[in-house]
């Protein structure tokens, strides 16, 4: 990305943050985790872009980028993990036609994440999200330029044609061209008698 305009650069540690985010969230959700508040989310999506803009800048094996972003999932599970609170909810029965009363408490003290949501599901889910990630990393830039190559001719606005102009007809049509009988008077004729005579043979 070195020989990139750093325009580009920053388009594309923006949108490799934004999946690696989108990912570890959805991952986090899905595998029963909460996550905290958005103004949190917001300030792991900047450490992940400032983590993005960094490494970029190395050129890494495979092996080693599967590996810096398996560490990068589960920096972000633990941030979500530490940064969301979780609440009991407890019903209490109804006694002598009462309504049911629910009473939630918070816990008041932040779970770590290797006892909240330890288990296969969240580990499976993370591990693909590392693997959809690295896989997107190293194909991403060809995808891309592949689709740019299809959808540009498609989204390019038509050539603007002019108007073709109108030939112009005069008002009056011009008069024909007569000729003097004087040009028909020097033409040769083409049929006739010779213009000049044969000489006479004169006899042996």
């Amino acid at each position: 990305m070195s020989s990139a305009s750093p325009f580009a650069r920053l388009a594309r540690s923006l949108a490799t943050s934004a999946v690696i985010l989108s990912l570890a969230a959805g991952a986090h959700v899905i595998g029963g985790g909460h996550l905290p508040a958005p103004l949190i989310v917001a300030v792991l999506g900047s450490a992940t872009l400032l983590a993005v803009t960094v490494i970029a800048r190395k050129a890494l094996t495979l092996p080693a980028l599967l590996l810096v972003l398996g560490v990068g999932q589960w920096l972000l599970h633990t941030g979500f993990s530490l940064t969301s609170t979780a609440s009991a909810c407890v019903a209490a029965p109804a006694r002598h036609y009462a309504v049911q009363s629910v009473s939630c408490l918070p816990s008041g003290e932040h779970t770590h994440a290797a006892s909240a949501h330890a288990d296969v599901w969240m580990l499976a889910l993370h591990a693909l999200a590392v693997i959809v990630t690295g896989f997107m990393l190293q194909r991403g830039e060809t995808a891309a330029r592949l689709a740019a190559s299809w959808l540009v001719p498609l989204l390019r606005l038509p050539d603007v044609v002019g108007p073709v102009p109108a030939p112009r007809i005069p008002l009056f049509p011009p008069a024909p061209i007569r000729r003097s009988a004087r040009a028909f008077r020097d033409v040769p004729p083409l049929r006739g008698p010779p213009s000049t005579h044969a000489p006479a043979l004169s006899p042996a």
